[in-house]
């Protein structure tokens, strides 16, 4: 029997990803090349993740100086059949800050405001936190064992946008 899922399938699983996923992993890297992992919770608007991060946070200073991450979303474990096949979305992603100034600032908050509450006010009241724009490079979809899949950037917009199913490439095993 085949694991491979149908567009609507991924593009479904990708939404629920999503929709059950109120923050995402992120692996930055210290000036020395140590990995360092952390989270926050994200807006997701046109493609791209935007994250409010304190200035006081090291995977702030990490971005700023080396503005790469990789960043996860993953299911969570209560919600998942098999600890060793959870679903998850990852992306390697480049960084750069969004002034306060700037319209998407104030989309990128709104959203951060729905999804997550209130604290986001407080959080903008404070000067020492800067809102990064996570714009995915590529990345994998894995929804169980033998269903990894590989998205690209544009897969994402269009599946969120639910304009179409998509169809992404399989990974096996060579």
């Amino acid at each position: 029997m085949s694991t491979q899922k149908t567009a609507r399938q991924l593009s479904d699983s990708l939404i629920d990803l999503h929709g059950r996923s109120k923050t995402l992993m992120m692996a930055t890297q210290t000036e020395d090349a140590t990995p360092h992992i952390s989270y926050s919770p994200y807006a997701l608007l046109n493609g791209k993740y935007y994250v409010f991060l304190s200035a006081l946070a090291e995977h702030t200073r990490h971005l700023t100086e080396r503005p790469q991450a990789s960043i996860m979303l993953i299911e969570d474990e209560q919600d998942t059949r098999n600890l060793y096949a959870r679903a998850r979305l990852s992306w390697v992603a480049q960084a750069r800050v969004i002034a306060r100034e700037a319209t998407l600032f104030n989309q990128a908050i709104e959203q951060l405001k729905a999804r997550t509450g209130a604290t986001i006010d407080l959080l903008v009241s404070l000067n020492d936190f800067d809102l990064f724009e996570l714009t995915p490079q590529h990345g994998r979809l894995v929804l169980g064992f033998g269903q990894a899949y590989q998205i690209k950037p544009e897969d994402l917009i269009a599946i969120m946008a639910h304009e179409k199913a998509i169809n992404l490439t399989h990974i096996t095993t060579q």
